[in-house]
């Protein structure tokens, strides 16, 4: 195999970050379709896409690809993620998975039966700093960890215009940026044992739920918060009986231990063509390269015949945390995992 073959299903805001970042990873996009049709011709033409298709089940009986990326709204996921199983074709699925945790259960379980490698993208842990922060928690140097913070953003009022369908999405910061903030804390800290959480909208004209803290006690006795909002930048501070670690709004870490104070500079990326000025300020070098990243690891894992490290049976366990926190702030009890 030459280049790995890809198509995609969605021509969407995501998309458009999506195909360049597949194709600068060293894959090959072969097919594309979009439910709004003339959506998928101008990505096709900007991309040199050669395949277009009007509807999906002709993509999958008609395109030439290895593997389908479900770049699509949640609702659609659920159909299209067994449409896969359905013609033996593997599949990558964006977060959600879906917009239930039956439809999540029933994806993995029908990919599980008819065969077929099944992975979640989830590109947060692919960043720099994450990737930074869970080698130093690796190594030993904070020693036994006791509590953590995670902080990460939801999309704010100006964010909305750019992905509409979060504007009317219920449960928002849990279901858009609860997959990542979760996937972090698992990545960093194990399982969880109970979760705790509750939300709010934090701007009067918009009652979309884009505020949300949560409250995990994990397995090992660490305790997490996790929050989630559109009025502060990503960051994290973990104490351990040796010493603590602060990631700042400034996107700098630092260890505080018995060895003394230990920085670790942030990598400075230039903006590679093939992302719009735009973007790249949207979500930081780091966000978007993150999603090239993601792209190669799971290329890797696939070409390499193992489960990607998000895999179905994987993202379940996230999924369930993020359903679990919904319920816990629809009706503010505690929720055993």
């Amino acid at each position: 195999m030459s280049k790995l073959k890809v198509a995609v299903l969605g021509a969407g805001y995501w998309g458009l970050l999506q195909i360049p970042s597949w194709q600068a990873a060293g894959a090959e996009v072969t097919a594309i379709w979009n439910r709004t049709y003339e959506k998928a011709v101008s990505a096709a033409e900007r991309f040199r896409i050669r395949q277009v298709y009007k509807n999906p089940e002709e993509l999958f009986e008609k395109a030439e690809f290895d593997i389908i990326d479900i770049i699509t709204t949640p609702e659609s996921h659920f159909d299209l993620v067994l449409m896969a199983a359905k013609y033996k074709k593997p599949v990558i699925c964006q977060k959600p998975m879906a917009t239930t945790m039956e439809d999540s259960v029933k994806m993995v379980e029908v990919c599980r039966e008819a065969g077929v490698w099944f992975a979640v993208h989830e590109n947060f842990r692919y960043r720099d700093a994450w990737k930074t922060i869970k080698k130093i928690t690796d190594s030993g140097i904070l020693g036994k960890i006791f509590r953590a913070e995670i902080t990460l953003c939801s999309a704010s009022i100006d964010g909305l215009v750019y992905e509409p369908t979060l504007a009317t999405m219920d449960h928002m910061a849990l279901r858009d940026m609860g997959p990542h903030v979760f996937d972090l804390t698992r990545l960093l800290f194990g399982e969880a044992e109970t979760i705790f959480c509750r939300q709010l909208p934090s701007h009067p004209e918009n009652s979309v739920m884009d505020t949300a803290v949560a409250l995990l006690e994990m397995k090992n006795g660490i305790l997490v918060k996790c929050e989630i909002c559109n009025d502060k930048q990503p960051s994290a501070f973990i104490s351990g009986e040796k010493g603590a670690l602060v990631f700042d709004s400034e996107n700098y870490i630092r260890v505080k231990s018995k060895e003394g104070i230990k920085q670790y500079e942030s990598p400075v990326h230039q903006r590679p063509e093939y992302i719009k000025e735009e973007n790249w300020k949207n979500h930081s070098g780091d966000g978007i390269l993150s999603i090239r990243t993601c792209n190669e690891d799971l290329m890797n894992a696939y070409l390499a015949g193992r489960p990607a490290p998000t895999d179905g049976a994987y993202s379940l366990k996230t999924a369930e945390l993020v359903y679990r926190a919904i319920a816990s702030a629809d009706d503010g009890a505690v929720r055993r995992v």
